[in-house]
Parts: structure tokens; sequence; C-alpha cells
């Protein structure tokens, strides 16, 4: 990595404003907020939501519970397959009540957002709203990115190669390992885990702010995510 590359810095964004009293002083907050937002999604493509009313308990016992469930033997993970279907076409995979809390605490984060994309853009109020709803189902899945092994060759690295998402954004809750990076002036720049906060990744839906490409690269130790897909 160049000395440009590790030198920059990613969009943090406080979103308390939305979750605090304040009156006037409290609106004007509010619009920095979206202002930071606008600037982050045009030069980045991503930014790290902060104070998202998230509680951080929950974002710790969803963690917990991921790291619980791959430590398990194969055989006892394999008690958890989801029932199958006589529907023609089968997702593979089942709502798990374990995680309702994250879940419901992704989703409204998310509805936030959007709705301040959609002032951000502009548009109609309500339209990226009604656009999303009538185009997918959110999906979360916890994703368990084994550590790599040594390698004889320390320069080369292994991980998931870089890739863009379909949808209109995802959230991204990531233990402290570290290993999620993206790219910007066609460096890859790590994005350094802060304690209880959210990665939000614009996706292509979002065509007229510019795309983030991601990168997860794989260390030594297994990373632990929550990735909620809106």
């Amino acid at each position: 990595m160049s000395p440009a590359a590790a030198a920059a810095s990613f969009p943090v964004i406080d979103f308390s404003p939305f979750f605090t009293t304040g009156g006037g002083e409290n609106e004007v907050e509010k619009e920095e907020v979206i202002n930071s937002i606008r600037e982050a999604c045009s030069d980045y493509g991503f930014f790290v939501a902060v104070n998202h009313g998230i509680p951080a308990e929950a974002m710790d016992r969803s963690l917990e519970m991921a790291h619980e469930f791959f430590d398990r033997p194969s055989e006892e993970k394999l008690k958890c397959t989801p029932p199958t279907s006589d529907t023609p076409v089968t997702t593979g995979y089942a709502k798990q009540g374990a995680v309702d809390e994250i879940y419901g605490g992704l989703l409204a984060m998310a509805r936030l957002i959007e709705s301040l994309m959609n002032r951000c853009l502009g548009v109609p109020e309500g339209l990226m709203e009604k656009f999303n709803d009538d185009r997918q189902w959110d999906i979360m899945t916890a994703f368990r990115y084994f550590a790599a092994a040594e390698l004889e060759t320390p320069d080369k690295k292994t991980g998931l190669y870089g890739h863009k998402d379909v949808n209109l954004m995802t959230l991204v809750l990531q233990d402290q390992v570290g290993g999620l990076e993206f790219q910007k002036d066609g460096e890859w720049i790590p994005i350094t885990p802060i304690p209880h906060s959210l990665v939000v990744n614009v996706g292509d839906i979002i065509q007229v702010i510019k795309l983030i490409i991601t990168y997860v690269l794989i260390t030594l130790i297994s990373l632990f995510i929550f990735t909620f897909f809106y």
C-alpha cells in the first residue's frame, strides 16, 4: 500500500442527532448529517455509522452467538438446517428467532438511511422506499471468514475478491479482527474496526452516487460479520 493510501481516512458519521432531542439546534445537526452522507456517498460510496441507535449489547450478543455457533462441530451445526418446502423454488435459508433483535435494529437503521438518501438525491419523498419495497426482500446473514494459512510468499494475499453489491445498500457489523477494505483512486484501504459501528455500503441501485468496490482481506484470525442487504 502506498503512503497516500495508508494515510487516507474513511468517513465516520455520527447519527446521534436522530436519537436525541434538541429543538432547533438538533435540526441543524440533522442537516449536517445529511450533508455528510451526501459527501461520503459521492466521494467514497460508503461510510461508517456511529451512535446509530442499535444497543451495543445487542450487537455484542449477535457476534457472540455467531462465534458460538460457528465454533460448534459440523454435526451440531447441521441440526440447524432450515425446514424443507413444497414450493418449486426454495431459498435454502430461513429466519432465525435468535437474531430478531439485531435484525430489527438493522432494518430500522436501513430505513432511516434510505429516507436521508432520498433527501440527498432530491427525489420525491418516499420514492426510494417504494422502489425498494417493490424490488426485493431484506436479507441478513452471518458470515465467518476463516483465518488464512501461513503463506510461503508474504507478499501474496488471500481473501474474497473485490466486488460491488447490487442492492440499495448493505449494512455490515464486523468484529474487531478487521479485514474489510475499500478501493479509492486505485488503492485498497482498510476499514479499521470501530466498536459498535456499522459500515454502510452504497449498492448499484443508487448509480448516481459513486459506487464502492469492497474487498475482504482474510487475516490469520477468523473474521465474523453480520451483513444486512437492504
